[in-house]
This record gives structure tokens, sequence and C-alpha cells, in this order.
């Protein structure tokens, strides 16, 4: 803080060192699951905000030509976009380098940094007073929590120990989803979006649902190539009180 406002700043340019563990003295059945007990504990080491560095990497060798790279970034430096950027320009560099030429990528026009700038002061005044304005508005008289007839009560203070559950739709649904949208001017995450909320609405037997979903923030070509934190979560909000049928 300077003047008791928040300001930027940078560190120097720091040595990175890559951390190298050799698993080629463990047998060759348990190598694997040793790389994975690593990555998970990896994955759990906290990070210090105040002092950093936010990025750590290893390498495990599981043999000469077998090695296994985990790279671990608190999330307040980067998001899902980020990790297609550094995985691509990371297989890009390795190309190069591993053939001695230099680095194949383009500089960047801007930097995180000028981003963070110009969000600033954007978002401020006249601008920041609208922004509240409708999200005060849209999001008036919404429900506290969506009351779904759930196994155990709510507990009384949220937790967060939840879990996902990945599944997979048959190709001929997922066509059907696809026609379905194009034949109504939207776009498959509207008609999955629709249907969601009216599958939380039938199970809740509330009219007004609010579904959080992420949205890249990317709003300009030269953000794309950047490696921070964008993403922004809306609340998106389906009032269904008039019993709309499912394209309407």
């Amino acid at each position: 803080a300077h003047a008791g406002e928040p300001v930027q700043r940078f560190h120097a340019t720091a040595d990175f060192t890559l951390d190298v563990r050799d698993l080629e003295h463990l047998a060759s059945d348990t190598r694997e699951a040793e790389a994975r007990r690593l990555a998970g504990a990896e994955a759990l080491r906290p990070f210090d905000l105040a002092k950093g560095p936010l990025l750590r990497a290893s390498l495990l060798r599981l043999a000469e030509h077998h090695h296994v790279l985990l790279v671990t970034m608190h999330h307040i430096i980067s998001d899902g976009w980020s990790m297609g950027i550094l995985v691509r320009e990371l297989g890009a560099l390795y190309r190069a380098f591993s053939a001695g030429l230099g680095s194949p990528l383009t500089a960047l026009s801007l930097q995180y940094a000028d981003y963070a700038v110009w969000q600033r002061n954007w978002l401020q005044g006249d601008a920041l007073e609208r922004q509240r304005s409708w999200w005060r508005q849209h999001l008036a008289g919404a429900p506290r929590a969506l009351e779904l007839p759930t196994d155990f009560p709510r507990p009384a203070v949220q937790s967060f120990s939840g879990a996902s559950v990945p599944f997979l739709l048959p190709q001929e649904l997922s066509q059907a989803l696809q026609t379905l949208a194009q034949r109504h001017g939207a776009t498959l995450f509207m008609a999955l979006l629709a249907s969601t909320q009216a599958l939380l609405a039938r199970h809740s037997g509330q009219d007004d649902v609010v579904i959080g979903s992420p949205i890249a923030g990317r709003r300009f070509a030269e953000l794309e190539g950047l490696i921070g934190f964008f993403i922004n979560t809306l609340a998106l909000r389906s009032r269904l009180d008039d019993g709309p049928t499912f394209v309407e």
C-alpha cells in the first residue's frame, strides 16, 4: 500500500530452480505410483503470497527417456485458459531448444500489469456505478440458496467440501441438443444451461434459479496469449414463475 492505496510492486527477475528427483532406484512397477504420490503432495503445498514465487516446477525421472514434469501455479496468477497457453508454448520451446534453435515465440504486445492498470482505470466512477446498478437490479430478490432435497441437511457453516462428477452424453443426444439449439438460434451452452435450470427448478420446487458460470474474460485479441487470471463468474438467473416451455 502507498498513501492508503494498493499499488503494483514488481519483483526483480529471480533465478528459477528446477527440482529434479530420480525415481529410477525404485522398482519399475512402483515408480508411477510414487510419481502420483509426489504430484499429490506437491499440489497440496501452500504458497506464500507475500514473498512468492507463485510458480514451482519439479522433474521426476522414471527412466532414461521417461520423465514427468510437475508445474504448480497459484490460481491468483493463472486460469484454465492460461494452462492451454503454458502447455502449447512449453512444447514449442522444448522442440526448438532440443534442436538447437532459438525461441519461436513472438513477443507479447502487452503484459498482465497493463491489463490490470486498464481495468482499474475503467472500473471506477460512472462505469463502475453502471455495472453495480445493473447487477443490483438483475439479482434483486434472488433466492439465498437452492433448496434441493439432499440426503443430509445443509450445514450451518459452508465447508466447500464438495466434489465433481464427470459424465459423457451419448453422441446421438449431443447431436440432437446441437440441432435443437441451432433451430432456435441458440448455442449448445445455452441449451445445456436451460436444461440444467429446468432440472434444478423441478427438483427444488423453486421458480427462481441462479447458476454461477465462469467466463474467460479475455475481451480483446491482445489478451488471448497472456498467462494470467482473467476469469469472472457470472450469476445467470432464470425466472420460471410464468411456467415457460423449454423452448421459451
